[in-house]
């Protein structure tokens, strides 16, 4: 089993490379920076004292996750990252201003999650239908085109040949609502009349 942590990169054109979180775990970091100052707003004594230590271990969290990526916002203030021992004396320059500075962080963190999930899925979609075409497996076809008469493909909304759109949208009952078949002339739910197509559904 792989305990290496994923790597991506937020943004085609820099060359670092960050912590790629998963969206349960930017997730969780965030409902709890939100829960500890939600907690510290509170004003309650031991709320406070838990809300401080919730602080603490996001922070050394993110920083443990991405290191010293945290004080470039992943890149975007800075490409490079500062040496470590820099790194080190910064934090403790503007500690104070260090739980805020972790807004912006998890903010582009997060938007870095969703982009790199996104692109995961996009690149197994594309890499699917590369061995697909190796394998020379054409797609299931689901009879002729209306304009042109050339084969569609299942599922398609266009021809691929002339471009006409082929997909008729479902219709909608006027009464209850129910999805019926483009052609249906009755409600198959409540047995209402269908308008004709064009006409109101």
């Amino acid at each position: 089993m792989n305990t290496l942590p994923r790597q991506v990169e937020p943004a085609e054109d820099q060359a670092d490379r960050y912590y790629d979180y998963s969206p349960r775990l930017i997730g969780g970091l965030i409902a709890a920076y939100v829960l500890a100052w939600l907690s510290i707003s509170a004003g309650y004594a031991l709320l406070e004292g838990l809300a401080i230590l919730l602080l603490f271990a996001v922070a050394a969290a993110t920083v443990a996750l991405d290191g010293t990526a945290v004080l470039t916002l992943r890149g975007r203030i800075s490409r490079k990252r500062p040496p470590g021992c820099v790194a080190i004396g910064i934090a403790l320059m503007f500690f104070p201003l260090f739980f805020f500075w972790l807004i912006p962080y998890l903010a582009i963190a997060a938007r870095d999650t969703h982009a790199a999930r996104s692109r995961r899925a996009l690149e197994r979609q594309q890499r699917i239908a590369e061995l697909e075409a190796k394998l020379g497996l054409l797609p299931s076809a689901a009879g002729p085109c209306p304009t042109c008469g050339k084969p569609l493909q299942a599922g398609a909304e266009f021809c691929a040949y002339c471009g006409e759109r082929v997909a008729t949208p479902l219709r909608l009952c006027p009464q209850c609502g129910t999805r019926t078949f483009p052609d249906a002339s009755w409600c198959p739910s409540c047995g209402a009349p269908l308008p004709p197509p064009g006409i109101g559904a």
